[in-house]
């Protein structure tokens, strides 16, 4: 994302990233062509013929929209309630196209590649699916993506953020999340902005965030050294290390004005801990991974201070993210987290997309994505490039203080001010519950 003064996103037709033919009405033969690639990508299974049939029975306009939705047990995450949400919605307003009901199929990934290759496989065979959302790891979604696209499946990762899932040219592959490259900007301006400077930068390696830690701290480093700011060190770290002194103690003899944090809990929260039992008091900004309720039960305070990345802020008063929270709060008697908000949002663009088009064929559902402007989600305002990325998407930041989440006043959001409706007032703090 990157600032208040982006640009308003130019019409699909010429926004930068694949050429338009990647999406928009395809001659039959280019898009077969595009899926043998993919196909051949994701092995030798008939996924081709899988899409051919998937195209077939949703022209026949017969039977409820099947969209599947992939959570991941790794974490905990809301995903599943705020897909159930958003069908329940939908189709207590009539479902799309003339009454036709939305169905959810809940499957869980386990935060596992070969999990979720599994799922994938299994679902390109399933010719009444039209689109799966969720996915909430990277290395994992950057893989299935494939799969996908080769069955003509559109698929929406709610949790992908490394560019490399847009890299790929599958004209059926979307993410309602920011890339790292534009978290990492807003982060880099955040900590401009607060004057930090001679930063180290930690990340994570390991199974679930190897793809994301070592892509948003390298895509930081390179944002924060544009904005004037020193890098003394990018350092890495490992989930199953306990004692992180080794790592955090020779920076005791350097400047150091802030520590930033690419990681998830537990092991961040050890880092943390840890830099401060060593006595460092420099700013600490941490990535999207770390706004985690667990981080405010870290012991003896040492997360108050920190400052974490945030994709949700529910207390806008806008009317799209105001209902869905109360709505939420109806349903399930807790607040949404960002994961619940980001499927909420995936599952109302394909029912958007379904009306658009007039079909549930996926790649018209793709199309329809791509070329309409403003959706108002509860996330964010969504505009969506050509390689499927979310243009602008809003991102926040909130501080520990006094033992809870307060949202930072900030201008990460490029939309003008009756895109996002009404904030809350940026005097003060404001309580993030």
């Amino acid at each position: 994302m990157g600032g208040s003064h982006r640009d308003t996103p130019a019409p699909a037709s010429v926004r930068s990233g694949r050429p338009a033919w990647f999406r928009g009405p395809w001659p039959i033969l280019a898009l077969l062509a595009q899926l043998a690639i993919l196909a051949g990508l994701a092995g030798c299974q008939n996924y081709q013929g899988n899409a051919e049939e998937r195209v077939r029975h949703a022209m026949s306009g017969r039977g409820p929209v099947v969209v599947a939705v992939v959570s991941s047990s790794s974490i905990p995450n809301l995903i599943a309630e705020g897909a159930q949400l958003a069908a329940k919605q939908i189709n207590d307003r009539g479902g799309v196209l003339g009454g036709r009901r939305l169905e959810l199929i809940h499957l869980d990934d386990q935060g596992r590649l070969p999990v979720a290759e599994q799922i994938a496989r299994r679902l390109a065979g399933q010719k009444e699916v039209v689109a799966v959302v969720g996915h909430l790891y990277s290395e994992v979604a950057v893989p299935v993506s494939i799969i996908y696209g080769a069955a003509g499946l559109l698929f929406i990762s709610v949790g992908a953020t490394d560019p490399q899932f847009s890299l790929i040219p599958n004209p059926l592959a979307m993410r309602v999340v920011p890339s790292d490259d534009d978290t990492a900007r807003a982060m880099a301006e955040l900590a401009h902005k607060l004057g930090l400077n001679n930063l180290v930068v930690t990340f994570q390696r390991g199974l679930t965030s190897t793809f994301y830690g070592r892509s948003l701290a390298n895509f930081f480093s390179e944002m924060a050294a544009s904005e004037g700011i020193n890098i003394l060190h990018v350092r890495s770290f490992f989930p199953w290390q306990d004692d992180l002194r080794p790592l955090l103690a020779p920076l005791r003899k350097e400047n150091l004005g802030g520590l930033v944090v690419v990681g998830f809990l537990p092991q961040a929260g050890v880092l943390i801990s840890q830099a401060r039992s060593l006595g460092m008091r420099a700013t600490i900004l941490g990535s999207d991974s770390l706004d985690d309720p667990n981080l405010l039960k870290l012991p003896g305070k040492v997360a108050e201070g920190v400052i974490v990345t945030n994709f949700f802020r529910r207390d806008l008063a806008r009317p799209a993210t105001r209902d869905f929270v109360a709505g939420f709060r109806d349903a399930f008697g807790q607040d949404p987290d960002d994961n619940a908000a980001a499927t909420y949002d995936a599952v109302t663009l394909i029912a958007a997309a379904c009306r658009q088009a007039g079909s549930t064929v996926p790649l018209d559902l793709a199309n329809a994505l791509t070329y309409q402007e403003n959706f108002p989600g509860v996330a964010s305002v969504y505009n969506f490039d050509s390689d499927g990325d979310p243009i602008g998407r809003w991102i926040w930041f909130k501080e520990v203080k006094d033992g809870q989440f307060v949202y930072l006043p900030n201008e990460y959001q490029p939309q003008s001010p009756q895109d996002i409706d009404v904030l809350p007032s940026p005097e003060g703090a404001v309580p993030a519950r």
